[in-house]
């Protein structure tokens, strides 16, 4: 399906410029880069501003994918690098207000103004608002923002990694916090993390299975295509679930991150997922979830606790057979469900609670 996008350029009094691209178009839509202007990026399609987009500078020229794994630009904001100091691109969330475009790695230099001849990078939508879209020059993205590490969770249980942690991540968690990123660059489709807080990103060729080791810190690890094999090893990590890919969270506090409308019976889960403590759907679409007694117990680790994040549209469908019913949660945001036995115990989000089925 293709995707209908507004461009607009905005000064600090009106609208410039307004251009539409189209993905899934052999055109490539050019839009001339002007002094003192932002900016705005907009889904017809959705209603709100892409949630990611990748980004590439040639020459003084700056690329723009609106496809989920990049691949050919469908925009091009020609002469961008003579006039982006100060600059930056935005867009609406669902809620109406506007957030910058901040890179995956998190690092200053990897903003879209930053970019050196010839990189590549993928922006996601930030979580910190800004009050209007009509700004420029000095107004711009304070990329200061970007200097600040995840906290240091080490020793909590998972309780206590909840109500710190779920505030620090925000809805888009990794993006803005690793400090260093690692693709497999002499192809051998293996990557190695470090013990710092990295970005490990495997190959987007479904025919290739990539071998990622988070090794230590706080990462973010995305397989891409392939059934990949990944182990987040030690530290509290974020990893992106693709079908077919095989995934240990290891040691510490792991979310398993879900980007897709998904519809998925958990018993497949459990068969390739191990050690994780948080299942996030929190995506803006529709997603199902179905899950028993035995796959909490084999997802998660000895504890047997599994945090589920998502949407209001989201459904989860326990099984009856299970005696999972609802306690009183010390959770703020989040219901509590347990068997009778306590063999297992669900913390689920309160925008869900209202599509959970299965509960005695």
């Amino acid at each position: 399906m293709s995707k209908t996008i507004a461009i607009k350029a905005f000064n600090k009094k009106e609208i410039v410029t307004e251009v539409i691209a189209t993905t899934k178009s052999e055109e490539l839509t050019i839009l001339q880069a002007q002094a003192g202007v932002n900016y705005e990026l907009f889904d017809e399609t959705t209603g709100k501003a892409p949630d990611h987009i990748v980004t590439k500078r040639k020459g003084d020229n700056l690329f723009v994918s609106f496809e989920k794994e990049g691949g050919k630009a469908e925009l091009l904001i020609e002469n961008y690098y003579k006039h982006s100091d100060g600059q930056a691109l935005i867009g609406v969330a669902e809620d109406g207000s506007y957030h910058y475009y901040i890179p995956d790695t998190g690092e200053v230099s990897d903003y879209v103004g930053n970019l050196k001849a010839g990189e590549i990078e993928g922006q996601a939508l930030g979580s910190e608002s800004i009050d209007t879209p009509y700004w420029s020059g000095g107004w711009g993205l304070d990329t200061g923002m970007l200097d600040f590490e995840l906290p240091d969770l080490s020793g909590m249980s998972v309780m206590k990694w909840l109500v710190v942690g779920t505030a620090a991540l925000g809805i888009i968690p990794a993006a803005h916090y690793v400090k260093h990123k690692y693709f497999d660059d002499d192809n051998d489709n293996v990557i190695t993390g470090t013990y710092k807080n990295d970005a490990l990103y495997g190959s987007s060729d479904t025919d290739i299975t990539d071998i990622i080791d988070g090794k230590g810190g706080n990462d973010f690890i995305d397989g891409k295509g392939g059934h990949d094999k990944i182990d987040g090893n030690e530290g509290d990590d974020i990893i992106v679930y693709h079908d077919g890919d095989t995934i240990d969270g290891g040691v510490g506090a792991d979310i398993l991150k879900f980007t897709d409308e998904t519809s998925i019976n958990l018993d497949k889960l459990a068969e390739k997922v191990d050690n994780i403590e948080k299942l996030d759907f929190v995506n803006a679409k529709s997603d199902n979830i179905t899950l028993s007694l035995s796959d909490v117990l084999n997802i998660t680790d000895k504890d047997n606790e599994l945090f589920i994040a998502g949407d209001k549209n989201d459904k989860v469908i326990l099984d009856k057979a299970d005696g999972f019913k609802e306690y009183d949660s010390s959770i703020d945001g989040y219901h509590m469900y347990s068997n009778a036995n306590h063999d297992a115990t669900l913390y689920i989000a309160d925008d869900m609670s209202a599509n959970i089925t299965g509960i005695i």
